[in-house]
């Protein structure tokens, strides 16, 4: 169903969803809307948030007080989802997502029929909850459906509500991440959890009272059952446990519980979040003019490694040792708590100066240059940070801890195991990617991205033997901006996907009009596509549909990905788009080859078809002596693992003929890049 007090918003949803085999109905009001819900069945709604007589929340509250409707997901659609992601926390229940407006067209499709899929596979699951396991209790109770390893492939309203977050964040978490580890016994391989050898052998399993985190940092008091799913059930959604779940409420618990539970961390018995953000806003209020009060936030640098490599055992105690040792180090009016899994705080107050937070920060640091002896293992670990003062950055704790968060942001991409300070030109850069954001989601409408291409030349033949595509972003104030200026931000909006698809779709099209001769079918296109569009899951279909309609040749198709965005976290997963690309004959390229995390032996996993020296690798090495020694060295290793080599930006007869002798195969040596018509005139010079 589709809601929205607007007639034109809803004839645009449904020219969007025409496509899709499942006919929406529509209404114009909440209460037309609660009318329908009591005549028909809803795999999904979309909800305006904001209407006139009766808002999005009050429908939602409304769902949320009927059994019958509370079980139908919710995905809110608003030009202001910061707001309402935070007032939804307020109602019975939240939507289990939500989507920007003006609304994006692949965007929404692939979130609607996402949750219809979901809908055929584990829609029945709401009623098998219904009717054999709900109990008598009138408080809200959470679903959520694990499969045989334990990961979470469905929840319910419910359950997305309780955990404030949103249903695409749980489908896929492994379920023991929720568990707060002090609390409940955490094994690495889910099969040889208590619960599911219980749900194995049709028992039904019990937990009193256990702690959840939940989506926003906060935890939950809960007690939970696991059932075991009927053999029929089973059989037809692969899902193997039930795990169904209410809040604890205060009053149900002792104070010498709810203490223990509530105000501290079970673990490193530091402080948690919620009591280090009270004790912080004392300490604000608190701060006299002339002194200086500071927060910091410390993250530990690939943490998850040693938990993936050792087990979170190891990782456990490793985090203890690493609080004993900050608690021996800090300076004694200050606090300290962990505020998370690999995250902790510091509250430094009485402080005369901002200079008196970066000394202590890196006598912190030294914390961590020694080894730490955890269970027969000598772990080296390094912790970035990020200072937020008060009254300089801010006056209250909320907006501290956020402008921590962004130094702290800043200090990983300055390379980890550093400390940095909020400043004013933090500020402006975050006030910059905001509006930038906002606009963003307007870019596709409007018309304002174009490409231009330069060309690639053979530097054996000296011909012209492809063209690159660069994105560029005609912006109304600031004049053009090339892809590099907004990408980041653009995949923080999650607006990547839909940009990447024009991005490849029109120049495919180009390609088409330049209507190459037979004698340039080795000719090819090289687009350079984000990590995350890659891995977006609706990337193939919307590949297949841009080649079938552009009737393009896949193998004349090289995609380009910087190794910068490779990691432990994602390589699995790219090698897999990579395999899938493979078989289509479309050739991978990788960008700033040698910058950042791939090893040889990934390298001969991979099998890249190319790779790209960057522009700034090549000019600081150029400018070495020896340089030749360093080039073939790079150039001979790739080739060695059946790679073709190109050369950014190099436009020197000298360099030129230099990359020619250490056998580079091609280069963009243009200092000029050209727009489609002007390329086609380029190809057609090149080819007589």
């Amino acid at each position: 169903m589709l809601v929205d007090d607007n007639e034109l918003n809803l004839f645009l949803l449904m020219d969007m969803l025409q496509e899709l085999e499942a006919v929406p109905i529509i209404a114009e009001s909440g209460a037309e809307a609660l009318e329908f819900v009591t005549r028909h069945k809803f795999a999904l709604i979309l909800l305006d948030v904001e209407m006139p007589g009766m808002d999005g929340f009050q429908v939602l509250n409304k769902l949320a007080g009927n059994p019958e409707t509370a079980e139908i997901p919710v995905i809110f659609m608003s030009p202001n989802l910061a707001d309402a992601e935070a007032n939804s926390h307020s109602t019975l229940l939240s939507p289990v997502d939500s989507i920007h407006k003006p609304i994006n067209k692949t965007l929404l499709l692939d979130k609607v029929t996402g949750y219809l899929k979901l809908d055929s596979r584990f829609g029945f699951l709401s009623r098998y909850y219904q009717e054999k396991i709900r109990s008598d209790n009138e408080r809200p109770e959470g679903m959520l459906a694990l499969n045989n390893e334990g990961s979470i492939v469905y929840a319910n309203p419910r359950a997305v509500a309780l955990l404030r977050t949103s249903l695409p964040k749980l489908i896929g978490l492994y379920f023991e991440t929720l568990l707060e580890r002090s609390h409940h016994e955490v094994v690495s391989n889910w099969q040889n959890s208590v619960l599911y050898q219980a749900c194995q052998n049709e028992q039904t399993t019990k937990v009193e009272h256990t702690l959840f985190w939940c989506g926003d940092g906060h935890k939950l008091i809960v007690s939970f059952v696991a059932y075991p799913l009927a053999e029929g059930a089973r059989s037809i959604s692969k899902v193997d446990t039930l795990i169904v779940f209410h809040e604890i409420q205060n009053q149900e618990y002792s104070d010498e519980k709810l203490s223990a539970l509530v105000n501290f961390d079970p673990l490193t018995r530091l402080l948690n979040k919620e009591s280090f953000e009270e004790i912080a806003q004392v300490a604000v209020e608190s701060t006299r003019p002339g002194e200086c009060m500071a927060l910091m936030l410390w993250n530990l640098d690939h943490f998850d490694y040693i938990n993936e490599s050792l087990g979170h055992e190891i990782g456990d105690q490793l985090m203890k040792a690493i609080s004993q040792r900050l608690c021996n180090c800090i300076p004694n009016s200050s606090t300290l708590a962990r505020i998370g899994g690999d995250d902790f705080a510091l509250l430094m107050p009485n402080l005369p100066d901002s200079r008196a937070a970066i000394t202590t920060a890196h006598a912190l640091l030294t914390v961590f240059k020694g080894s730490f002896l955890v269970g027969g293992h000598e772990i080296y670990v390094s912790a970035s940070g990020g200072i937020a003062t008060c009254p300089e950055s801010g006056t209250n704790v909320p907006k501290l801890m956020r402008h921590a968060e962004s130094a702290l942001k800043k200090a990983k991409s300055n390379g980890r195991a550093c400390v940095e300070l909020y400043n004013s030109a933090m500020a402006l850069a975050n006030v910059a990617s905001f509006e930038m954001a906002t606009e963003l989601h307007q870019v596709l409408g409007k018309k304002q991205l174009f490409l231009r291409y330069k060309p690639l030349i053979d530097l054996a033949s000296t011909k012209i033997s492809g063209v690159e595509a660069r994105l560029y972003w005609q912006h109304p104030n600031h004049g053009v901006l090339s892809g590099e200026e907004f990408s980041q931000v653009a995949e923080e909006s999650g607006l990547m996907p839909a940009i990447g698809e024009w991005m490849l779709g029109q120049a495919c099209q180009h390609w088409q009009s330049w209507e190459l001769p037979a004698s340039q079918s080795e000719f090819r296109l090289r687009v350079k596509l984000s990590l995350y569009h890659l891995l977006y899951k609706g990337f193939e279909s919307s590949l297949e549909t841009i080649l079938a309609a552009t009737r393009f040749e896949p193998r004349c198709l090289e995609i380009e990905v910087s190794e910068a965005e490779l990691n432990r976290d994602n390589l699995a997963a790219f090698v897999s788009v990579f395999k899938l690309l493979n078989s289509k004959g479309v050739r991978i390229i990788l960008d700033d080859f040698g910058s950042n995390y791939l090893t040889l032996a990934t390298m001969r996993e991979v099998e890249f078809h190319g790779v790209k020296l960057g522009g700034a690798f090549l000019r600081s090495t150029m400018a070495t002596p020896r340089c030749d020694v360093v080039l073939k060295s790079v150039i001979d290793i790739a080739h060695e693992y059946g790679a073709e080599v190109t050369a950014a930006e190099v436009v020197r007869g000298d360099q030129i003929a230099l990359l020619r002798k250490l056998g580079c195969d091609s280069g963009s040596l243009f200092e000029k890049e050209f727009n489609a018509d002007e390329i086609k005139l380029e190809l057609n010079e090149d080819a007589s």
